[in-house]
């Protein structure tokens, strides 16, 4: 027993050590590029970044509603369990590709025999997402059309295809479940966990519909928080020019499968090549890209850090999940 506690401990250290590190690093990073910025640029606009860090928790508050409508189906979980439990995530996940790990963390604040089905919550959850983001993205993409621009316009009607077609099939699976859950029953490794899938049989069309709206409510948070710092830091574009630079950022980046360390400088730099489309003045764009995953990512990944390391025995205990038959079976799925 005395054991266990010691592996519990140097787990729980580990997790916590390993994000404050990882976010240090990163913070180091802004500051840098922050001496290196215009500061005569970026002084009329500070006033707005309180506005910026008041939006960070009001974006945390909308994503634990999405998880407990989605969840409720699986068991009764409090808003502020769901609030903690999106926390823990954001911490598990900012190391892995496509934030894959945050399922993990969202699992651990579930009771043990709900959490495979906790995983077909996350990703409905992350299919509804990207339903927002594409669902932007093709407006973004029809102002390509009336806004001037250097792209040439084979590449935007192109685009518009692809992402017509895309957000099409999202529609046909997010409004056929049941469908769908039938169409994966006849892959036979998905056969066996046929009472896993019966989830999506519990989330009707109003719930879904709920969810989708509770993510454009998030997405324009986001959005707003970023065309904000963008303007802070001294980049002269305007609304109608920033929200669709920042709608098909949001859609090329949403099938990039890597990490938030690899992804944060893949998304600083297409985000200074889709704003050379609009405006010449693109040297805040990246730093704008590297501030708002401070504000939205690290700072919550600090709190979450600290949930996990607070987090009750039984929720984290690493050996009493690897016990458990339903965690073992989640990890199988």
């Amino acid at each position: 027993m005395k054991q266990h506690k010691h592996l519990h401990l140097a787990i729980r250290l580990v997790i916590v050590a390993a994000a404050y590190g990882f976010i240090w690093w990163k913070l180091s990073q802004v500051g840098d590029q922050w001496r290196e910025a215009d500061i005569d640029a970026i002084v009329p606009g500070i006033r707005l970044l309180p506005v910026v860090l008041a939006l960070m928790p009001l974006n945390w508050i909308l994503e634990a509603f999405r998880w407990r409508e989605l969840t409720g189906s699986i068991q009764t979980m409090g808003f502020s369990r769901a609030l903690r439990s999106v926390m823990a995530g954001i911490t598990v996940g900012i190391f892995t590709p496509r934030r894959i790990g945050d399922v993990g963390g969202r699992c651990l604040f579930m009771d043990p025999g709900g959490r495979r089905k906790g995983a077909m919550a996350f990703a409905l959850s992350s299919v509804l997402q990207t339903g927002v983001t594409t669902f932007f993205g093709l407006a973004a993409i029809g102002m390509l059309f009336i806004t001037p621009t250097q792209l040439p316009h084979q590449k935007v009607v192109l685009l518009l295809i692809l992402a017509l077609a895309f957000m099409a099939v999202l529609l046909l699976g997010l409004f056929h479940l049941v469908a769908l859950k039938n169409l994966l029953l006849g892959i036979p490794f998905l056969k066996r966990h046929s009472h896993v899938l019966a989830y999506f049989d519990t989330i009707p069309p109003h719930k879904r519909i709920k969810t989708f709206l509770l993510g454009m409510a998030r997405y324009v948070i986001f959005s707003t928080q970023f065309y904000l710092l963008i303007r802070i830091l001294g980049v002269p574009v305007s609304p109608l020019h920033g929200y669709t630079g920042i709608a098909l950022l949001y859609l090329l980046m949403s099938f990039v499968p890597l990490s938030s360390l690899a992804g944060l400088g893949i998304r600083g730099s297409t985000s200074v090549f889709i704003f050379s489309l609009f405006t010449p003045h693109t040297a805040g764009v990246a730093l704008a890209t590297l501030v708002l995953w401070t504000i939205n990512l690290a700072l919550p990944a600090l709190a979450g850090a600290w949930i996990i390391s607070a987090a009750p025995l039984n929720l984290t205990n690493p050996l009493a999940l690897l016990r458990s038959k339903s965690y073992k079976s989640f990890l199988k799925f």
